[in-house]
C-alpha cells in the first residue's frame, strides 16, 4: 500500500502530491521508500535473503512474496493491480475521457492483494490478524520493528487447507474455527462411509 502512496506522490496528478508541493512531495516519496527499505532489508535478512534486494523496486516485492509464501501468482495479481491503479488514470486523463468507478474497483484491488500479503508475512512471522493489520496500516514502523526487533522468521505461511487460503498453518492452530469445521465434515463424511 505504501508502494502506491509513493509512486502516487511522484505522479503530478494525485492530490496529495499538489497539496504538498512537488518538491516536498517528492522528498515525503524518498523518505518513506528509504524507510520501508530499511525494514524490508533486516526482514529478508531474518528470511535468509540479501538485504540490498529490499532498495530494488520491483524485486523488493518479489522477495517479500517469495518469503511469505505468497508466490508468483500473489506478486502477479499485486503489480498488475497496482499498474492499472497508477498508469491507467494518466492514460484515460491524457485521452480526454473519465474513469468513472474503473479506478476505485483498481485501487480495491490493490489494496485486497496488499493486505493477503501483508496476512501472510505475519503468518510468516508466527504473528496474528491485528499484527497484519498493523503492517498493512503502519509498514514503514512495523517493517523496521519485525526487521530490527525481536520477531522471528517461522518460514514460508503454508496453507493447512487449499481450499481455505487464509487458514495457515504459521497463523491458526488445531484449535481454530477453521480446523473444527473441517474436523467436522470428515466426521460426518466417516459416519456415512464415505470418502
Amino acid at each position: 500500500m505504501y508502494l502506491m502512496v509513493i509512486i502516487k506522490l511522484l505522479m503530478p496528478g494525485f492530490a496529495l502530491a499538489q497539496a504538498l508541493g512537488y518538491p516536498l512531495a517528492w522528498i515525503v516519496a524518498g523518505v518513506l521508500y528509504l524507510v520501508c527499505s530499511a525494514g524490508y532489508a533486516g526482514i529478508f535478512a531474518k528470511a535468509g535473503e540479501q538485504p540490498a534486494k529490499a532498495f530494488v523496486p520491483v524485486l523488493n516485492v518479489w522477495t517479500a512474496c517469495s518469503i511469505s509464501g505468497g508466490g508468483m501468482l500473489l506478486f502477479a495479481a499485486y503489480i498488475v493491480a497496482l499498474a492499472a491503479n497508477c498508469i491507467l488514470p494518466v492514460v484515460v486523463s491524457a485521452m480526454g475521457a473519465e474513469l468513472g468507478q474503473t479506478e476505485s474497483l483498481f485501487m480495491a484491488l490493490t489494496v485486497f492483494f496488499y493486505a493477503y500479503q501483508c496476512f501472510r508475512m505475519a503468518a510468516s512471522f508466527g504473528k496474528d490478524m491485528p499484527s497484519a493489520a498493523a503492517l498493512l496500516l503502519l509498514e514503514p514502523i512495523i517493517a523496521l520493528v519485525w526487521g530490527f526487533g525481536p520477531a522471528a522468521y517461522a518460514g514460508r505461511a503454508t496453507a493447512a487447507n487449499p481450499h481455505q487460503p487464509f487458514n495457515v498453518e504459521n497463523l491458526l492452530g488445531k484449535d481454530s474455527p477453521f480446523d473444527e469445521d473441517m474436523n467436522l465434515k470428515q466426521e460426518y463424511k466417516d459416519g456415512l462411509g464415505r470418502d
